[in-house]
């Protein structure tokens, strides 16, 4: 059962109407069982369960207990034996192995293993590619200059984080050093991602991944904004229209990377 209320949940968070950082699980019965995914599932920030098969015994005073995400819950109706379950099982930190073994999606959306935690993201629309597409060109440059240019390429960070890039630029010696049948090793010197609704959390976690592990800079473009944030180990600074972004003497105006 606790798979098909992961592949819910999956399903839950690619719905464009629905805030996937408040979602919880309410469970009554037999579906209080579901304090199982607290072991597992880092993607809930809350669990309601109620009157749980196995019964409280009498004089049993209300207990009290937190999840992973840090929500309390007190009911009387919830057994002794299930709240000291919910307080005594760690949150389960998925490996890229377990990642990789895990079924295909059947309906297409992208996964990517972030810090232990799977993230779901839609299909990528025109304006997105688009994005994508100009900044790769004027990068292109640069592989007269010892780079490679590539494009959504995953990257094996630590043993729990294989994140893919929208676009990014590796040195010729460390591209030709990785291997045709494995991943990318660390971070790209340079990487680009191209913000979509509600994805922001996301991409922010996902530049701290890169920053920490080797990327000189990393440009988070804005469509709706028209806006570039471009980080580095320096800070964070936002480029807009009439400015300009840099990367190792490629120069490119914020004003030719969105489409009107």
């Amino acid at each position: 059962m606790a798979r098909e209320w992961r592949r819910a949940l999956d399903l839950l968070l690619v719905r464009p109407d629905l805030d996937g950082q408040r979602l919880a699980f309410v469970g009554h019965s037999f579906n209080a069982a579901g304090a199982k995914l607290t072991a597992v599932e880092k993607r809930i920030g809350s669990f309601v369960l109620m009157a749980n098969q196995s019964a409280a015994l009498p004089g049993d005073r209300p207990r009290r207990f937190t999840t992973h995400s840090g929500s309390a819950i007190r009911d009387s109706s919830v057994s002794p034996i299930m709240a000291d379950m919910s307080t005594a099982v760690q949150p389960h930190s998925m490996t890229v192995e377990e990642f990789l073994d895990r079924p295909e999606r059947w309906d297409g959306n992208h996964e990517e293993l972030i810090e232990g935690e799977i993230y779901v993201s839609p299909n990528n629309k025109p304006r997105h590619n688009e994005v994508v597409r100009r900044i790769e060109r004027r990068l292109l440059p640069l592989e007269q200059e010892g780079f490679i240019v590539l494009g959504e390429v995953a990257c094996r960070m630590t043993d729990s984080s294989l994140p893919n890039t929208d676009a990014a630029v590796v040195s010729r010696e460390r591209w030709e050093a990785t291997g045709w049948d494995t991943f990318l090793r660390e971070s790209p010197a340079l990487v680009v991602e191209v913000a979509s609704p509600k994805q922001t959390r996301k991409l922010l976690k996902k530049a701290a991944l890169y920053l920490e592990y080797g990327a000189e800079q990393v440009w988070i473009a804005y469509p709706q904004k028209r806006v570039v944030q471009v980080l580095s180990g320096d800070g964070s600074r936002e480029a807009r229209e009439g400015e300009t972004v840099e990367f190792h003497g490629i120069v490119i105006p914020v004003s030719e990377i969105f489409p009107a």
